[in-house]
């Protein structure tokens, strides 16, 4: 089983991307969780959108055939996975902007043969967040609000924590308060039981 791990923070020490990291060092036997990179995605532009004539996933009326090539290799990456794994984050009480650009490429149709195929319809996904005072949670909840309404289950379990209360190293993001490992652990059991 192939899992798909998301930070929406850009920064190496982010405690979402340590999150990623304990993850990845958590799983089961039998999965495995490739870490996407966003930080390299341009801004969503109708104009760079092979759909971009419409909403509707009309033809670009520019002739761009193609994806950026950071876009390809993400939209690639989420199409082989059978399941994502995505720590959120939180800027000004929602979710951050590097991830709402993730989402905007990612909600776009891809064509296979003469069908239009939305990529993330039908897809399983597990949510997590480090934040401040509500330990993420309106990052989070306000994700799974906007991914939701892209096909994607977004499963019950998840886990919040606050990024200040000693379950980090604070100089590299990584996890290292045990809890906070069992409780990722538990996420990711948790993920792939849905997808079983």
């Amino acid at each position: 089983m192939k899992l798909i791990g998301i930070a929406g923070a850009l920064r190496q020490a982010s405690t979402n991307k340590g999150m990623l990291r304990a993850a990845h060092d958590l799983l089961p036997d039998g999965v495995e969780l490739e870490l996407a990179d966003i930080s390299d995605l341009p801004l969503y532009d109708m104009d760079l959108d092979p759909w971009g004539g419409g909403s509707g996933g009309a033809p670009n009326p520019h002739g761009v055939t193609e994806w950026p090539p950071a876009v390809a290799r993400l939209r690639e990456a989420v199409m082989a996975a059978d399941g994502l794994l995505i720590a959120v984050g939180v800027n000004n009480f929602s979710f951050p902007a590097p991830l709402s650009n993730a989402l905007a490429w990612l909600s776009r149709p891809q064509l296979e043969g003469e069908e239009k195929v939305r990529i993330l319809k039908g897809k399983t996904c597990a949510l997590m967040s480090s934040g401040g005072g509500k330990a993420g949670a309106d990052g989070r909840e306000a994700f799974a609000t906007s991914i939701g309404g892209n096909g994607v289950t977004v499963i019950e379990a998840s886990v919040d924590v606050q990024f200040f209360k000693g379950e980090f190293d604070a100089e590299t993001g990584d996890v290292t308060g045990d809890d906070l490992k069992g409780r990722i652990r538990e996420l990711v059991h948790a993920l792939v039981t849905a997808l079983s």
